[in-house]
C-alpha cells in the first residue's frame, strides 16, 4: 500500500512547478499581452477626449487654410420665404454663419435641423456655385393663443404649439380646455364669417373634447353644440342683429339643442327659445 507523506507531497509541487515552466513562450507572452491591452484602454479612457479635441482643432487649421488659399468660404446666404422668423433666428436654427469653410456647409444638415424648428413646415437648402447657400421655407403660422399648464401657446392651424405668448400676437383669439388648439381651426373658419361675433370673442373654451362654449363680451357664455356649429352661430348673428341678445341682461345662451334655446339672465331666470328666436 502506498503511503501519503511530506516527501511525496514536496515532490509533486516540484513537478508541478517544472511542468508550468516548460510550457511554450507563447502562454505567457499572451498573458503579458493582455496586462499590456488592460493597460493601454486604461490610458485611453483617460486621454482620448483631449486627443479627440486635439485632432478637431488641427482639423479646423488644415480646412480654414485650405479656405483662405482656394476661396473656398460661404459668403452668401439666401432665404426664401421667412415671415415671422427673424433672419438670425434662422441662422442660429441653422447653425451657419457667412465665411464658413465649404467643407463644414452640409446642406442635408441643415434641413434637418430646419425641419425640427415647430415654426418650420417644409425647408430645402441646396448650395449654389461657388460661394452661396439657398433656403427656402415654408413657416407655420399662428392662428391663435392656447392656455395651456399654466401659460399661453402660440399655435398653428394644426395645431403645432410655435411658442409662447408675446405682445405680437395680442390681437389672435384665445383658446382653452384640452385639445381645443388641434380643433380650433373649424371654429375660426365659422367665426370668420360673422365678423360681429368674432369681435367679441373674450375666450373659446373646449368642452370634453366634443363641443364649445364662446366666451363673448360683455361676459356671455354661448353653449354651442356638438353638430352643426355653422347652423347654431348663424342663429347666434340673426338674434344679435335683430334684437340685440348679447347686449341684453343674458349670462347664457344654451344652444346644444337645434330645435329650442335656453337663455339664463342674470337674476337666473331661464327662457326658453324657439327656432327663429320666438320666446
Amino acid at each position: 500500500m502506498s503511503k501519503i507523506g511530506p516527501e511525496h507531497v514536496s515532490g509533486y509541487g516540484m513537478t508541478r512547478v517544472r511542468r508550468i515552466l516548460r510550457r511554450p513562450l507563447y502562454y505567457w507572452g499572451l498573458r503579458v499581452f493582455l496586462v499590456i491591452c488592460l493597460c493601454v484602454s486604461s490610458w485611453l479612457l483617460i486621454t482620448v477626449p483631449s486627443w479627440t479635441t486635439i485632432y478637431e482643432q488641427q482639423m479646423q487649421l488644415v480646412e480654414n487654410y485650405l479656405a483662405d488659399r482656394h476661396e473656398l468660404r460661404l459668403r452668401k446666404v439666401l432665404i426664401h420665404g421667412r415671415r415671422d422668423m427673424s433672419m438670425a433666428t434662422l441662422l442660429e436654427v441653422m447653425k451657419v454663419e457667412e465665411d464658413a469653410p465649404l467643407f463644414r456647409v452640409q446642406t442635408e444638415a441643415i434641413e434637418a435641423r430646419l425641419q425640427q424648428h415647430p415654426v418650420i413646415k417644409y425647408a430645402h437648402v441646396q448650395f449654389l456655385p461657388p460661394d452661396t447657400l439657398e433656403v427656402v421655407v415654408e413657416e407655420r403660422m399662428p392662428i391663435g393663443v392656447w392656455s395651456h399648464q399654466g401659460a399661453w401657446r402660440v399655435f398653428s392651424r394644426d395645431g403645432t404649439i410655435l411658442g409662447d405668448m408675446s405682445y405680437k400676437y395680442e390681437p389672435l383669439p384665445r383658446f382653452a380646455g384640452d385639445g381645443a388648439a388641434d380643433q380650433a381651426h373649424e371654429l375660426i373658419d365659422h367665426l370668420i364669417v360673422y365678423p360681429e361675433l368674432m369681435k367679441r370673442l373674450e375666450v373659446a373654451i373646449r368642452v370634453g373634447k366634443r363641443r364649445w362654449t364662446l366666451r363673448l363680451s360683455p361676459g356671455v357664455d354661448i353653449y354651442l353644440p356638438e353638430k352643426n356649429l355653422g347652423n347654431a352661430l348663424t342663429e347666434l348673428s340673426l338674434l344679435q342683429q335683430r334684437d340685440g341678445v348679447l347686449d341684453r341682461d343674458v349670462v347664457v345662451i344654451d344652444a346644444r339643442l337645434s330645435d329650442r334655446w335656453y337663455l339664463r339672465l342674470d337674476d337666473g331666470v331661464r327662457v326658453q327659445l324657439l327656432p327663429g328666436g320666438n320666446a
